[in-house]
């Protein structure tokens, strides 16, 4: 049951993360005339993800780039 809820959590976050990142490259493109491409929302819901659960879990948490490299190992998730 808890790695159900930890999993639901995080996977939380990525989708929160994900979506955060799309509503605000809208904004852009729609009030600041600005174009954009998928890698760079990709990129921005990465680290909004890593910032999130930084923060809920303390800066003792992994770095970005290890985030990056192993992002399954980092979030603990048992798959």
């Amino acid at each position: 049951m808890v790695h159900n809820r930890k999993r639901w959590k995080v996977w939380s976050v990525v989708w929160l993360a994900t979506i955060w990142a799309l509503w605000l490259t809208k904004n852009d493109i729609i009030f600041n005339n600005v174009t954009t491409f998928s890698h760079k929302i990709l990129d921005s819901a990465k680290v909004k993800a890593w910032l999130w659960t930084r923060s809920m879990h303390g800066k003792e948490s992994t770095s970005y780039a290890e985030r990056v490299a192993n992002p399954f190992d980092c979030l603990n998730i048992i798959m």
